[in-house]
């Protein structure tokens, strides 16, 4: 017991909790809909209340069907690297600006813009059936692979932005 206030039993503790639920619930409503004693006396509120003004909200627009055109590439070991066949115009200028600052080297910015370019054009890579679709999941694998591993998957993205992206090659 703290400072007069009896313990309550587990039944009084839900019903405790359903009637806070009940007033957050209350307050959330329309002012002109509140109903709930601790505001039904109070100007402005409860029944007769002039309606209040309620932010309109915009509707939601209806999704746009992004069906990717994907290219499937095998290595050898047979593992499979799909790549989105077109980039937006916004993202091929961010890729074409590259990036870095002044302290990066050559390699280093190289570097970036391969994997700008492993972010934006893949869409899953399956490894011994294993296949990853998460774009954190594909970057981290992307930077742990073996040296033969990246050569591959740096020729392929390479070539596929000969025939997909000539902007980019």
């Amino acid at each position: 017991m703290r400072a007069g206030i009896p313990r309550l039993g587990p039944l009084e503790h839900r019903a405790a909790a359903r009637e806070r639920s009940r007033v957050r619930y209350l307050h959330r409503r329309p002012l002109t809909q509140r109903r709930c004693r601790c505001c039904a006396d109070r100007p402005g509120f409860g029944p007769g209340a002039q309606s209040a003004k309620i932010p309109v909200v915009a509707k939601r627009r209806p999704k746009r069907d992004r069906s990717l055109e994907v290219a499937e590439y095998r290595d050898p070991d047979g593992s499979c690297l799909r790549l989105r066949c077109s980039l937006s115009a916004g993202t091929i200028r961010k890729v074409a600006k590259g990036g870095g600052n002044a302290a990066a080297t050559t390699d280093d910015i190289w570097a970036r813009r391969f994997e700008m370019l492993f972010e934006y054009l893949v869409v899953d890579w399956e490894i011994s059936g294993l296949p990853l679709d998460d774009p954190k999941m594909l970057l981290g694998r992307y930077r742990i692979a073996a040296a033969a591993e990246r050569r591959w998957v740096q020729a392929t993205i390479s070539a596929h932005l000969d025939t997909h992206i000539p902007e980019l090659s």
